[in-house]
């Protein structure tokens, strides 16, 4: 634009900044008058500031002040916003965490288990003069056998032919509310054992359903006779067998049909599809926590509900195939049960898993079971399948060979498995007696090493390896208690490996605490051991328990290993301390 142009552009406007209505008044008239005059009228305009030009603009870009201002604020932003990311680091890693998820009594303490007719003089009496000893052990969980009402001493929970009364056998009623209250006192929670699935064929109900009477009638599962055989004998409604082996089908002749069991015929299954039974056991549930009760332990639910169909096929079923672990019956009645005892502030457990937000189908489960010779990476599968399938797991491990586990395994395996059981994630199972057989072994000066010209090197790190005498079963049970206490078993994090093809490893961390790694060798050779390549292993581990019973014992004892050069001899357990690595 010609300079002419921009001075007269500049002159629209007056100096007083005002201008005046008539000069600027513009009238548009179009070729075409028919359309009319166009006017426009602009009143009082007052001058509005527009901003600099590029040209006076350029005179400000290159002077120093402006330059050295506009390079104080740049560097002063990316500072206030470095110093805002420090900050927010700082705040996340050094300010209080939030409480972890507060566990209950079950989960935090062990599970004392006693056979109540077994243990001292078998009497309710004696049992309560001994909780300040169970006690004394840390536990704080106790779970009965059976003491209701029974035609067996041996087997009284498979016998039970009155759910609502104490066996006089170990006392009386007022004993058994003695206890209770003692237990309480003391800080101590009681379970009571049952076995839901049958009775005793001397129960009052099963003589009641077998005259038919109202109301009992279908308290069992009976079922017609599928003919005769040549002789002329009833024959049982299918080929099923039960668990012990032999027919799951007993003829009764006054009724003259077959009941089912499935296991011995002078236990016969209560029929659970009856909605009767159901709410029968919630009162049972409702009497015995009125007394103060803490909860039940379910045992053989597994078998609650069979197979409707009966299918009467010529081939044999055994009694696995009745197994409906994912019932959505079973489910309805251990979740119904399960709402009935919580109204009393009562916790149910299942076959030895603990009720965890109303997940019972993950609550039906066999305790881990191993063969009586297995290998690191057996034990590893059974672990992680039991922690992955448990909603909270509790740990006693059986074997696949024999119910009593000295005739499968030798003592120093079983220890061994005693102290990984206590130590894993989950509730661990004591049973009452275990704290006085040999094994759990906590040397005053810790864990075992070589010293040996033939071996890797020795993994001391400080002082000389020496002999210490052991402490006692019950001094090791109490250590392994309190450690469980601790923060790293509580609110931690824990892995677990197969190390070297023959040691089964895992750890329990939690930052910034005292932390756990438990080692165990079940072979029957040494192993030489490198922990460094587990998460957070520092060079140095404090010894605190193992395993193997102390004589003969092959190998020298010191206070601390090196985690890349640890030594762990045959069928032994071992319990090191450290402080994690960042």
């Amino acid at each position: 634009m010609e300079k002419q142009d921009l001075e007269s552009g500049k002159k629209l406007v007056p100096e007083t900044g005002v201008a005046n209505s008539k000069d600027i008044e513009v009238k548009f008239v179009p070729p075409d008058p028919r359309n009319g005059d166009a006017k426009v009228d602009i009143e009082n305009l007052k001058c509005v500031f527009t901003g600099m030009g590029k040209e006076e603009l350029m005179k400000y870009a290159d002077d120093p002040f402006w330059v050295r201002l506009r390079w104080f604020l740049f560097i002063l932003f990316w500072a206030i916003w470095i110093a805002m990311l420090v900050g927010a680091i700082g705040i996340i890693a050094y300010a209080p965490k939030c409480s972890s998820v507060t566990k209950s009594e079950w989960e935090l303490s062990p599970i004392f288990k006693i056979n109540v007719r077994t243990y001292g003089n078998g009497k309710l009496k004696d049992l309560e003069s001994k909780l300040d000893y169970i006690k004394s052990l840390g536990v704080s969980n106790l779970v009965l056998s059976s003491v209701f009402k029974s035609t067996s001493k041996v087997e009284a929970a498979d016998y039970v032919e009155d759910f609502e009364s104490v066996d006089p056998s170990v006392g009386t009623p007022a004993d058994f509310d003695a206890l209770l209250k003692a237990a309480k006192d003391k800080g101590l929670k009681v379970q009571l054992a049952l076995v839901p699935n049958h009775s005793s064929n001397k129960h009052p109900f099963f003589e009641k359903s077998v005259k038919r009477e109202v109301s009992f009638a279908d308290y069992y599962v009976w079922r017609p006779q599928n003919g005769t055989n040549s002789a002329g004998d009833p024959q049982p409604p299918n080929n099923q067998l039960s668990v012990n082996g032999g027919s799951a089908w007993t003829w009764n002749d006054a009724r003259k049909e077959f009941y089912f069991h499935q296991f011995k015929a002078d236990q016969p299954d209560f029929n659970f599809g009856y909605p009767g039974i159901v709410e029968y056991f919630k009162s049972v549930f409702g009497l015995w926590s009125a007394k103060g009760l803490s909860g039940f332990s379910l045992e053989k639910v597994q078998y609650l509900i069979t197979d409707p169909g009966f299918s009467s096929d010529s081939s044999k079923i055994t009694g696995t195939d009745l197994l409906t672990l994912k019932s959505p019956q079973l489910v309805n009645i251990l979740q119904s049960w399960e709402k009935s005892v919580s109204n009393y502030s009562s916790v149910l457990t299942v076959d030895g898993l603990i009720s965890k937000s109303g997940d019972t189908v993950t609550l039906v489960s066999r305790p881990p079971a191993l063969n009586d010779v297995f290998t690191a990476a057996n034990l590893h599968e059974v672990v992680n399948s039991y922690l992955s399938h448990s909603s909270w797991p509790v740990w006693q491990f059986s074997c696949t060979k024999s119910a009593k586990l000295e005739e499968c395994w030798k003592p120093n395996v079983k220890n061994a498995l005693q102290m990984v059981s206590i130590l894993l994630p989950g509730t661990p199972i004591i049973n009452a007696g275990d704290e006085l057989s040999g094994g759990l072994i906590r040397p005053e000066h810790g864990l075992p090493v070589t010293v040996s010209d033939t071996t890797p090197p020795p993994a001391v790190s400080n002082g000389s390896p020496k002999l210490v005498e052991a402490g006692s079963t019950k001094q090791i049970l109490q250590k392994l208690v309190e450690i469980r206490s601790l923060p790293a078993f509580a609110q931690g994090i824990s892995e677990a490996k197969v190390l070297h093809d023959r040691l089964f490893a895992f750890t329990r961390i939690k930052r910034g605490s005292l932390s756990f790694l438990v080692a165990f060798n079940p072979t029957d050779e040494t192993v030489f051991a490198d922990f460094s390549e587990m998460k957070s292993i520092p060079s140095d581990l404090t010894v605190e328990v193992w395993s193997r019973l102390l004589s003969p014992f092959p190998i020298e004892l010191t206070d601390t290993i090196r985690s890349n050069a640890a030594i762990i001899p045959p069928e032994t357990a071992l319990l090191v301390s450290f402080m994690p690595q960042v």
